[in-house]
């Protein structure tokens, strides 16, 4: 029986223990006492007394959960931590209701698991492999919280707790209770590759296995599941020697017997375990002994019965998919039906050197925010407002960026791009550098460096020289000259014709494309759903690309309809840009004497190399390569046309790289009617049924991936005869670019709005990179000099288009007349720089330039001759800390991602640094935490949950870092933008187009028009109240907390 006034009695109990939590040693008894009594609460026998208990502890403040966490750090008193341990179990198993979630994230907030951990620690003599129910308390807690804690893998690597976490795995294996908890510590645990590097040091191998051979009759459902996660993680690095042991020990066998269907009925099937089991398989076959000993196994016609059998249900897609992969990457591999697996373009750089060779060992990503290249980074690099060289404790640093050593320099070079500051800068000397600068012999330099490249047999055919002035180096001129001589009474059609006229490609192109020739940007269309799967069609797709890959088929009945190695030798010389055009409206309706689809890649951004009619509706399409490279293949961009209506054609883009694409979560590629347009004004809409995307048998000149994927998708054409356009997104051409710079500064109003487009620099080929310059025009009241710097740029990876889209929807919105735009101007002073890798876009690239080199990896010691768009960009930086004596308010890189929804930022926390030096640096988080959460409130594409704020040892020479590093910038982003669409939020199960990509852009500038005041307003706020009060949104929440059972980790 309950007593009249017992409800109240934990809480009296909790209040008597909190004062004395300052005070442990002399007060011990007294809370050994009343922790035992809590916990005979908590855990009362009695059912009614024991729930009003949770609920009351669920109801009751925070503070309460943080004094018995404090009394586990101060008092090492057994019984006092068994007894309060034995209460946080209660609170936190899976049958506590309410109360387990909340517990859950108020012990991740105060850092219990690092708490916990050192504390098993201190008992490891005592207690391993012996009965104690602390230990017991302790391993139930950590397994809970392992799958909630993000930050649970590293506190275990911190405190060299891997060994420990083994050595009680090793003694309980046949203690059911205990070895639950522990496989979902481990579970985690084996996410982090320096702990798994640890664990098969320690025999972890062999732990599993008798883990296996013991308890294999009570792996059912969920244990299996885990089991199977701890095992695609430990071979998510695989090596061949790793493989042979993991072979030996019979876990191949073990994941291939999960697809034996006479072990179960299809409804047992589980797509959690299918799904881990074939991470594993997927990862055994990225190896030689892995692949022959898949190919002896013989059990491919289990995997392939398995497929045919699959449950009808949208989980097993992806199981479907990684078996199309396994089954293909184990056949013999065969190569692209190319002659060269060098890119058709190649650009001749002389006897400039690059990294080449060390690129093409790097795996391609996104952002740089996404790749796995964990190569040391030897780079150059300065404190902020110093010029001291300082060593790093796992590097040797070499910490500056010393190229402008004179003031003068940097006026003499940069002066005219901050013409708005020209008052407030120091008249310095330019004479003295004009002689002895090493910075202007160095420009000389660089634009004599072009006559080497006038050796091309490109180069001269496609150089303006009434545009270009080779021998000028006055660099004071810094007019875009592309622009030169339009007219504002001249259509969108005919300026864009002028402008691409004298754009410098890496070989001739021989149109326009109509949708960047008409300005296809208007998006009036609503919103586009992701798609969703048809089961039923695309299983039979997949089955058929398996009967494809079993039986070896030979393609001597193949017809080639599309081959641009054989055009580009086949060129005419006396092809130039002034005969540029674009005919497809005439061309509508054009018979043909050939009964397939006719293909063209030849004009700005295009980059279809190969395209082969396999089938009556269907054609395998190889796509090019970067300029000079035999790497990154992902962004397309080509002409189909001779088409019936209604077809189900189907085009299989066989040569893509990343192992992972959104086009297995609902995206689907885009498409651009030329005859829908005319008839209709209809733009790029999102198309494409039976969407597949798996890895194939084609060998890939990637180390990192050994074969190719396969993208498939089926379109049915509308009309007849008509001109159709594909692309991976939303094109965004260089020429584009041009146009808009000319198109926004004959839509502002001068008298209020300061807006300039000048040249920063020339490429390697000799085209221009546009800075755009954005502000209010001054008053008394508002004076320019007043005014913070806001740096952006954009487009570094060519293939991000969507980047371009979000910087584009930025400068519209500055230029625009409403309030806030106005307040951002008189607010701040833009430095833009939309593009700068504009040889990639320009000729089709999806990751490099001219050089077959990531320019986001070359931030800290660009070269002036081979990355000018990165050394001029710095220059920029240059010029504003050393003449201005200042530092830009905030940085911003836009870029594109190919595996994540929705948009996000990553920045720069020291309390999330690979250094150890910048932990001890001093951080308020209202610096850059302010910006992401008031994106999160203006902009429904926006997702605060994504944010990463980690520095990265593989990433020091990106910008982001870089500018965090070496300028001090504290607010330095990188802006990443779905390529797909979003999975919260107001757009949730929608792609997003191009006018959800520019209301990107235009929030981002109502988020900073309220920065400087909000950021100021949080500052005088309690610093437990800084952030938690600004955020209103629902999808907010700690970054340290997982919602799901696994968290996504970049």
């Amino acid at each position: 029986m309950v007593v009249a006034g017992e409800d109240h009695v934990l809480d009296v109990l909790l209040d008597r223990l909190a004062p004395l939590t300052n005070r442990t040693t002399e007060n011990l008894e007294k809370i050994r006492r009343i922790a035992h009594k809590i916990n005979c609460r908590v855990n009362n026998t009695d059912k009614n007394v024991k729930a009003k208990s949770l609920n009351m502890l669920r109801k009751t403040k925070s503070e309460r959960m943080v004094d018995i966490v404090k009394l586990f750090e101060k008092t090492r008193d057994k019984s006092t931590c068994t007894n309060l341990a034995a209460v946080i179990h209660a609170c936190i198993a899976p049958k506590s209701g309410q109360i387990r979630m909340s517990v859950l994230k108020q012990l991740v907030k105060l850092e219990a698991t690092k708490i916990f951990i050192k504390l098993m620690m201190e008992l490891k003599l005592k207690s391993v492999g012996s009965p104690d129910a602390l230990i017991n308390e302790l391993l139930f807690i950590l397994g809970q919280l392992s799958q909630k804690d993000s930050k649970f893998s590293k506190h275990a690597e911190v405190l060299n707790a891997a060994k420990l976490f083994h050595l009680h795995l090793k003694n309980n294996i046949k203690n059911i209770k205990l070895m639950s908890p522990l496989m979902m510590c481990f579970k985690t645990l084996t996410k982090n590759e320096i702990v798994v590097g640890v664990l098969l040091k320690d025999g972890f191998l062999v732990t599993l296995e008798r883990l296996l051979r013991e308890n294999n009759k009570y792996f059912k459902k969920n244990k299996q599941w885990v089991f199977l996660v701890m095992l695609a993680n430990v071979t998510k690095k695989i090596t061949e020697e790793l493989c042979d042991r993991i072979i030996h020990y019979g876990f191949m066998q073990y994941a291939l017997d999960v697809f034996d269907t006479k072990l179960y009925t299809s409804s047992q099937a589980n797509p959690k375990i299918l799904s881990s089991a074939l991470d594993t398989l997927v990862h055994i076959s990225n190896t030689t002994i892995g692949r022959t000993a898949l190919r002896k196994s013989n059990r491919f016609n289990i995997l392939y019965k398995f497929s045919v059998r699959c449950p009808d249900d949208q989980v097993y897609n992806s199981t479907l998919a990684k078996l199309c992969t396994v089954i293909n990457v184990c056949q013999e591999k065969s190569l692209l039906p190319l002659n060269s697996m060098q890119s058709a373009y190649v650009f001749d750089l002389g006897d400039i050197k690059t990294e080449v060779n060390d690129l093409e060992t790097r795996s391609d990503s996104d952002d740089s925010e996404a790749d796995d290249n964990e190569e040391p980074v030897v780079q150059h690099l300065m404190e902020p407002s110093s010029t001291s060289i300082r060593k790093s404790e796992s590097l040797k640093f070499e910490i500056s960026f010393d190229y402008w050593k004179d003031q003068d320099e940097l006026v003499l070079t940069y002066g005219q791009l901050f013409d708005e500051f020209r008052k407030e800068i120091p008249k310095y000397n330019v004479a003295s550098p004009l002689r002895t600068g090493k910075s202007v012999e160095s420009m000389k330099t660089m634009i004599n460096s072009f006559d080497t490249f006038k050796s091309s047999k490109y180069f001269n055919a496609r150089a303006d020289t009434t545009i270009i002035n080779g021998d000028n180096i006055n660099i004071d001129k810094y007019d875009i000259r592309l622009l030169a001589n339009l007219r504002k009474s001249q259509t969108h059609k005919a300026a864009y014709l002028s402008i691409a006229k004298r754009v410098n490609s890496v070989t001739p192109f021989v149109k326009i494309a109509y949708p960047d020739w008409i300005g296809a940007d208007i998006d009036d269309q609503s919103l586009e759903p992701l798609y969703n799967d048809n089961v039923h069609v695309s299983r039979k797709k997949l089955v058929s690309c398996l009967d494809r890959s079993v039986s070896k088929r030979r393609d001597s009945g193949d017809l080639i309809v599309y081959d641009l190695d054989y055009l580009l030798e086949n060129i005419s010389e006396t092809l130039n840009n002034e005969q540029l055009s674009n005919k497809d409206e005439r061309n509508l309706g054009a018979k043909s004497g050939f009964d397939h689809l006719h293909f063209e890649s030849r004009f700005e951004s295009g980059n279809l190399r190969k395209a082969i009619k396999i089938g009556t509706f269907e054609y395998d399409l190889i796509l090019n390569t970067d300029v000079n490279s035999t790497l990154h293949s992902q962004w397309f961009y080509f002409q189909v046309s001779n088409m019936e209506a209604l077809k189900p054609y189907v085009f299989n883009i066989v040569n893509l790289e990343k192992p992972n694409s959104q086009y297995r979560s609902g995206m689907q590629p885009i498409m651009f009617s030329v005859k829908s347009y005319a008839e209709l004004k209809t733009g790029w809409r999102r198309t494409g049924a039976d969407i597949c995307y798996y890895g194939n048998y084609y060998k890939s000149g990637n180390k990192t991936h050994d074969s190719y994927m396969t993208a498939t998708f089926t379109i049915q054409f509308p009309f007849d005869r008509d001109i159709c356009y594909l692309a991976y997104v939303y094109p965004y051409t260089y020429s584009t670019l041009l146009y808009k710079c000319f198109s926004w500064k004959n839509s502002i109003d001068p008298a209020t709005t300061l807006f300039r487009a000048n040249c920063l620099c020339r490429s390697l080929n000799n085209n221009e990179v546009p800075i755009i310059t954005i502000t209010s025009v001054e008053t008394n009241e508002k004076k320019i000099k007043d005014r913070p710097i806001v740096y952006l740029t954009s487009r570094v990876h060519p293939g991000e288009t969507c980047s371009s889209w979000v910087i584009d929807g930025v400068i519209e919105y500055l230029c625009g007349h409403t309030i806030t735009a106005k307040k951002a101007r008189e607010t701040y002073v833009f430095k833009i720089i939309p593009m700068l890798n504009v040889e990639g876009v320009i000729n089709g690239c999806h990751r490099c330039g001219l050089t077959n080199e990531d320019l986001n990896r070359k931030w800290s010691s660009p070269d002036p001759k081979l990355h000018p768009e990165i050394f001029h960009a710095r220059g920029i930086l240059e010029y504003v800390a050393k003449v201005m004596k200042t530092v830009p308010y905030a940085y911003c890189d836009f870029h594109g991602h190919s595996n994540r929804k929705n948009c996000f930022f990553y920045g720069c926390s020291t309390k999330k640094s690979w250094s150890r030096m910048d932990l001890y640096k001093y951080e308020n988080e209202t610096d850059f935490m302010v910006l992401p959460i008031l994106m999160q409130n203006c902009c429904p594409t926006f997702s605060l949950s994504q944010c990463k704020y980690k520095i990265e040892r593989n990433r020091e020479t990106t910008a982001r870092i870089t500018v965090w590093r070496c300028y001090g910038v504290k607010r330095s982003y990188t802006l990443e933008t779905s390529y797909c669409g979003c999975d919260e939020g107001l757009y949730k199960g929608f792609h997003l187009g191009i006018r959800q990509l520019k209301e990107i852009g235009s929030t981002f500038c109502m988020s900073l028009s309220s920065l400087e005041e909000e950021t100021k307003k949080r500052a005088n706020l309690p610093a437990f109240n800084r952030l938690s009060t600004i955020t209103t949104s629902p999808s907010s929440k700690s970054m340290d907390f997982v919602d799901e059972e696994q968290s996504d980790s970049d």
